[in-house]
């Protein structure tokens, strides 16, 4: 009896232990799962701005993480916003990069991507090629090929518009709206970025797509019923948006083509060079607010950049004043003033040996001894080693970086170069981190000094040539979701609810038929006829007019 008890106790014995063992072996395979789906959440694949794989360790971007936060270098909204817009049904946008220095190519690239997503289309990358003023090779990119995901967070925006490149474009559409194109001299273009390939392609896409015959200093877009404003949204309606422009109302024949095509042509007047919030207009005001929060949270630099940035403001200090001095190929003379005449400009503002973070293409630094004789004088080559050490770094991207550092919490001020987008999206990204529009100066010319303190919704035309707080004005003003179902019933009195596109407006240019003249040159002489006919007009008036006058 005892020696049975004895074994049924060594026997439970052994089984508890292999039970111990087994659950300490669960427990370890579950930890191992567990850290390594956490690295790989912590540490996704991330494109490196050359182009190849990058290396960013979870730690990094953990201490990326921190430097954003603790500097306060995070201005957008990491809170997921569904919003799905009214009009349209699908297809692809396709686009040509400006030919434009890089803020010229990200203002056109804005208004592509608030298309897209507006019209519910799928966005195609073009292939890699030189940017403008961005052609310093380095180990990791030998050829300086960029494209915009080399500089914007593309994983942002891809969470709410869905992105691929022109070769899966043309994979998938190869019996459809592709039909007929080479797939290797896609793939050449794709993944080599040579002139030629790219040229080719171009030219097929400008010929099959629809291209919109869109002048954005002289016409303005509107989705539904802009006739008033639609508060506290939206604060103007579409004659005080437009002045003198013409307003060109999105049509259905539009909406429905399964491709357009933006080209990028100034010489036939093809050239989306301006913000989209002075272009764009949407009936709706939640939804036209909804697009300046896409626009600050979705189409933003890369955290890489913006940690970069934050490691820079940090070595600065917790005050210091920020200067953009435009010395370089800018064609606008009267921005352009001795270092003397800037110096006694600035000190109205600026206080004593403050530290000024100076942003310029001027290489010689002699030129600004007069700063240098009053003020704490940095630049960024200064701190090129607090960057240098980054796994994504280009030196392509510092200028991207000088915009973050001029428009950090603790950038007392900012003075800029008038007429300069780069300038401008400073003024952006200050009222992004919500700095008193006071503390923005232009140096040059005298009329503008203080052009950016007036905080009202009023646009100009050239458009460009600054920033406009309309693009952030009321930016978020969420209605609540009930009032969102009574406005999307129409039951709200002051909402001019959506209505019906229209069905054609003429606004776009159909496929053009075989062996005809590329659309743009069509709408050239189309202005050349409207003006002559202008003239004609004018001289007409003018001897009725004479004619009158002679027989009073």
């Amino acid at each position: 009896m005892k020696g049975r008890r004895r074994r049924r106790v060594v026997k439970l014995s052994v089984l508890r232990g292999v039970a111990a063992v087994f659950a300490v072996m669960v427990w370890v395979g579950a930890a191992g799962v567990l850290f390594a789906h956490r690295e790989k959440s912590e540490s996704p694949p991330l494109e490196a701005v050359a182009g190849r794989r990058n290396s960013t360790t979870g730690r990094r971007r953990r201490n990326c993480s921190l430097i954003l936060q603790q500097q306060g270098m995070r201005y957008w909204s990491e809170i997921p916003e569904e919003m799905r817009s009214p009009y349209g049904g699908g297809g692809y946008v396709t686009f040509e990069p400006d030919a434009g220095g890089f803020n010229n190519v990200r203002m056109a690239f804005e208004t592509v991507a608030v298309f897209a997503h507006a019209t519910n289309r799928i966005l195609v990358l073009p292939p890699r090629q030189r940017l403008y003023l961005l052609k310093q090779s380095f180990a990791k990119n030998p050829e300086a090929f960029h494209g915009i995901e080399a500089f914007l967070d593309l994983g942002a925006l891809g969470r709410v518009v869905e992105i691929i490149d022109t070769y899966e474009f043309a994979r998938r559409e190869h019996n459809g709206l592709s039909r007929g194109v080479d797939l290797e001299l896609v793939d050449r273009a794709v993944r080599t970025g040579e002139r030629e390939p790219r040229r080719r392609l171009r030219e097929w896409m400008r010929a099959r797509a629809v291209t919109p015959r869109w002048d954005p200093l002289r016409e303005v877009v509107v989705f539904g019923n802009c006739s008033a404003p639609d508060l506290p949204w939206r604060e103007v309606g579409f004659r005080e948006f437009a002045g003198s422009r013409r307003v060109r109302e999105i049509d259905r024949r539009l909406v429905d083509a399964p491709w357009i095509h933006f080209a990028s042509n100034a010489s036939h007047g093809y050239r989306i060079f301006t913000h989209w919030y002075t272009f764009f207009l949407f009936g709706d005001g939640p939804l036209d607010a909804y697009y300046k929060r896409f626009a600050r949270d979705r189409l933003r630099y890369r955290d890489e950049i913006a940690c970069a940035a934050g490691r820079v403001a940090r070595a600065l200090g917790t005050s210091y004043s920020a200067l953009h001095v435009r010395r370089g190929e800018l064609q606008y003379v009267k921005v352009r003033i001795a270092c003397d005449a800037l110096n006694q400009t600035v000190s109205a503002w600026l206080r004593p040996r403050e530290t000024l973070f100076i942003l310029t293409d001027e290489k010689d630094r002699s030129w600004f001894g007069p700063l240098a004789d009053v003020y704490d004088v940095r630049f960024m080559s200064d701190f090129f080693e607090v960057v240098a050490g980054e796994s994504f770094f280009d030196p392509n991207a510092l200028g991207m970086i000088e915009q973050l550092v001029a428009a950090a919490p603790n950038a007392r001020t900012f003075t800029g170069t008038f007429f300069s987008t780069f300038s401008g999206y400073v003024a952006r990204l200050r009222a992004y981190y919500g700095h008193d529009p006071a503390s923005f100066f232009y140096a040059a010319p005298p009329e503008k000094r203080f052009v950016m303190h007036r905080d009202d919704a009023s646009i100009r035309y050239p458009y460009f040539n600054r920033e406009w707080p309309l693009g952030w004005r009321a930016i978020d003003r969420i209605p609540s979701r009930r009032r969102r179902r009574r406005r999307r019933r129409g039951q709200v009195e002051d909402n001019p609810s959506l209505r019906t596109l229209p069905l054609r407006r003429d606004y776009a240019d159909l496929l053009p038929e075989r062996n005809q003249e590329y659309p743009a040159a069509r709408v050239q002489k189309a202005r050349d006829a409207e003006k002559k006919h202008q003239q004609q007009q004018q001289a007409s008036f003018s001897s009725l007019s004479s004619s009158s006058s002679s027989s009073a």
